[in-house]
């Protein structure tokens, strides 16, 4: 009978060790992933208009647009390195690492960070 218990616990130790270093392989795979999906890159925007913020002074609510959408965000004054200027196209540099996401604005926004915003020369688009 003690042989029985013996390889009962032998075999239910190579279980648990086999289960740890299936999720071990799984969670190595899902950062992998998200490196795969680094991205650095800049979204134009026409600037509609420019809000102090009423809750923070360290930041300002811009009214952007694009080709498709139009969206009020809250942008932290720092990172702005022109003067806003309502009715002219900014760029806006975002960072990111993790999985893909949907390309607009209200997600890159709230998921992705926003390292800076300049003044661009870039002509506005006719279909904004």
């Amino acid at each position: 009978m003690k042989e029985k218990n013996k390889m009962f616990l032998i075999g239910g130790i190579l279980l648990l060790v086999v289960v740890l270093f299936i999720v071990l392989l799984f969670s190595l795979d899902k950062n992998k992933q998200y490196e795969k999906n680094y991205v650095d890159f800049v979204r134009t925007y026409y600037i509609l208009g420019v809000t102090s913020n009423n809750d923070d002074a360290s930041y300002v609510n811009l009214e952007i647009q694009n080709n498709t959408e139009r969206e009020t965000v809250k942008v932290l004054r720092d990172l702005i390195e022109d003067e806003i200027m309502e009715g002219s196209m900014y760029e806006f540099t975002f960072d990111y690492s993790g999985p893909t996401l949907n390309d607009n604005i209200k997600e890159i926004f709230s998921k992705m960070t926003l390292k800076s915003v300049r003044l661009t020369s870039t002509e506005r688009n006719d279909t904004l």
